[in-house]
């Protein structure tokens, strides 16, 4: 992306992406992490990251991220991730799971 990461991949940028993974795979390369809590992956769309994971579907692979949100919006950053792993066949792995400030969500009685 040539420095250009405030937006999301091109098409044949995520598939840079993928063969870059697939180069590393017999180098004993398990999984493809994302961070869209942080900058640049929060830019990425959850189709581009899902275009980007697919190498996993044929590798069987694992996906793991450190989810866009852990707060307010936390189910909708758990369905987003798993929504992720379903599309690419593909187990999920959420890190660290951790929820901050998510309201009422966690109050009981």
């Amino acid at each position: 992306m040539h420095g250009d990461t405030a937006r999301p991949a091109s098409e044949l940028e995520a598939q840079r992406m993928r063969d870059q993974w697939w180069r590393r795979w017999p180098r004993g390369v398990g999984a493809f992490s994302t961070g869209l809590y942080y900058p640049p992956n929060m830019h990425a769309p959850t189709d581009e990251v899902i275009a980007v994971a697919e190498a996993l579907r044929a590798a069987g692979g694992i996906y793991v991220t450190h989810m866009r949100n852990e707060a307010d919006d936390v189910l909708l950053s758990i369905e987003e991730t798993l929504r992720i792993g379903r599309a690419v066949d593909a187990p999920v792995v959420i890190s660290p799971s951790q929820m901050h400030d998510a309201g009422e969500f966690w109050a009981f009685g």
